[in-house]
């Protein structure tokens, strides 16, 4: 039994992220924190933009599985986002990115 211990937890260590809150894994940007969005925005960083582009892959990645969202822009899907994430700095950018599904799901 004790063999199995180590490679379980070696094989967990590089795992993607997946929170209680959310059913989905999350890869790359998505697995960053709120506050780490806020800081990078803030700081008008390059990671800041290639986190905004995780976003749109998202929405375009949950619309290509056949459901469809209203247009938005990439302002307003940021400005969901800062708003969001400052609530709830703990979280991460997936989370608030499931959340923008929501608000744009309930717009409809």
């Amino acid at each position: 039994m004790n063999k199995w211990i180590l490679p379980l937890v070696l094989l967990t260590a590089f795992l993607p992220s997946m929170s209680q809150a959310d059913p989905y894994l999350v890869y790359g940007y998505g697995t960053q924190s709120c506050g780490w969005w806020i800081e990078e925005r803030k700081n008008d960083s390059s990671q800041a933009s290639n986190a905004e582009g995780w976003i749109t892959g998202f929405i375009s990645g949950y619309q290509y599985s056949g459901y469809a969202l209203p247009n938005t822009d990439l302002s307003a899907m940021s400005a969901f986002v800062d708003n969001w994430c400052q609530e709830n700095p703990l979280e991460g950018i997936g989370t608030a990115a499931g959340h923008l599904v929501d608000a744009l799901y309930n717009k409809k």
